[in-house]
């Protein structure tokens, strides 16, 4: 007897789609219904009630899969992801990625064996094909996967601009960019902020490369200041690389009343420190919500949110 699996193959289509067309549940473009329709004849398939049930069952059991759980944004968006989980009803798991595309895959394969029934995703290598094979509810956080799922986002490349926006109206002259990974999305969106947003302004562009971590931030800070002694603004890309930045700085008895910096995310740390550092604020609570709202809503629309960041002024 044919399996969903292999319908899938011979429509070459994924599985969740062909679930879409069992169901009659979730758009299907009318020529790729055909296809699959076609398949399922030719295959002689014949879905069973458990197929049936892959696609609609209530969700019990969510995954929420997060990159790194030494970033503090991601056990504040898991916090409040959990809170709003238990009041529909659902349990949460976490899993931890490390960045690392085998401990994905471990993730991955839980969806397939059903012991999570629906899944929130952050990750910058995972693609649409393996997500697109899931018959179960998926939303992805940070970056638009694919078309096919839905997604959260918020405007980093929007948010990046108006952070250098600021730190030019508060008087700096030459505004510097600690960056994140080459190979992060919200890295790059906000790298690409910064260079457009210096252009505009007619500022030379000052990167520092650094990795989303205090310790990188603070090599990438000593490189800087080497090379830049002159740069009295610093648009961090994260508030972790903030925090970076003010270790460097201190640590070289640079007064830190004599230039501006700016972080982003809206952690918890930003408070717990002095002086404590201006930010752009990411939604966490609204994200959290929709997240999981969007996973439980039976109308299985796709759709892709995007939110504003708001900037914070602290000491910095």
């Amino acid at each position: 007897m044919a399996t969903i699996y292999e319908v899938a193959k011979h429509a070459g289509v994924s599985v969740a789609t062909v679930s879409r067309v069992i169901n009659k549940k979730g758009y299907v473009k009318e020529s790729t219904r055909k296809i699959v329709e076609a398949s399922i004849e030719a295959l002689n398939y014949t879905p069973n009630s458990i197929a049936r049930k892959l696609f609609t069952k209530t969700i019990n059991t969510i995954g929420f899969l997060i990159p790194d759980i030494g970033n503090p944004f991601f056990p504040e968006l898991y916090k409040y992801v959990e809170k709003y989980a238990e009041q529909a009803g659902c349990n949460i798991i976490l899993f931890n990625s490390n960045y690392d595309e085998k401990r994905e895959q471990k993730f991955i394969d839980l969806m397939h064996s059903k012991i999570i029934d629906a899944a929130i995703i952050v990750s910058d290598s995972m693609t649409s094909d393996k997500l697109e094979e899931l018959i179960f509810p998926v939303i992805t956080l940070d970056r638009k996967i694919s078309e096919n799922i839905s997604s959260i986002t918020v405007n980093n490349y929007t948010g990046a601009r108006q952070a250098v926006s600021y730190l030019n109206s508060v008087g700096c002259q030459s505004i510097a960019h600690i960056s994140g990974p080459s190979d992060n999305f919200t890295a790059l969106e906000r790298f690409r902020g910064y260079q457009d947003e210096v252009k505009k302004i007619n500022m030379r562009s000052i990167v520092s490369v650094g990795d989303y971590t205090i310790q990188g931030a603070v090599k990438a800070t000593n490189e800087l200041f080497n090379l830049y002694p002159e740069v009295d603004g610093i648009f961090a890309s994260n508030d972790l690389v903030a925090l970076g930045v003010i270790k460097s700085l201190t640590k070289k008895g640079v007064d830190l009343t004599k230039l501006h910096f700016i972080g982003f995310d809206g952690i918890g740390l930003g408070i717990g420190i002095s002086p404590e550092i201006t930010t752009m604020v990411q939604p966490i609570d609204k994200i959290a919500r929709s997240a999981v709202n969007l996973l439980i809503d039976e109308t299985d629309e796709v759709r892709h949110l995007v939110y504003d960041v708001s900037l914070l002024k602290r000491d910095t």
